[in-house]
């Protein structure tokens, strides 16, 4: 009898001690919705003038690595890469300028074909 309690036991400090830990993930493993930060970006300048603008640095985390990033208009807007390996990496967003652009979206695919959105606006700041 007191192997079985001594037994029930060892199980039971085991699993409080798994719960203790955590038991969290990393996160890039799927344990974490996938996001985008910042998830918006407003850029104003005279006539949307905005040439050679170097925007932040959007962090992608959650999901499941590695990311895939697409742009819809590499012609005005130029990212330092579209292929991110691991969460928390990061890349630049730049403004070739001469034109405005009304909530224009990048959008961030996971291996797991989850989808999160950084939307860019260009906004001419005279008479704004």
């Amino acid at each position: 009898m007191s192997n079985r309690i001594s037994l029930v036991l060892a199980a039971l400090i085991a699993s409080i001690a798994a719960v203790g830990c955590g038991g969290g993930g990393s996160i890039g493993d799927g344990t974490l919705p996938l996001e985008a930060t910042p998830g918006k970006i407003l850029v104003k300048s005279a006539g949307c003038s905005a040439s050679g603008f170097a925007g932040p640095r959007i962090m992608v985390y959650g999901g499941v690595e590695p990311y895939t990033i697409h742009n819809p208009w590499p012609e005005q807007i130029q990212l330092s890469t579209t292929y991110l390996e691991d969460a928390g990496d990061s890349f630049e967003v730049s403004l070739t300028g001469g034109m405005c652009l009304d909530a224009i979206e990048l959008t961030i695919i996971d291996s797991d074909a989850n989808v999160q959105t950084v939307t860019i606006s260009h906004i001419n700041s005279i008479g704004n």
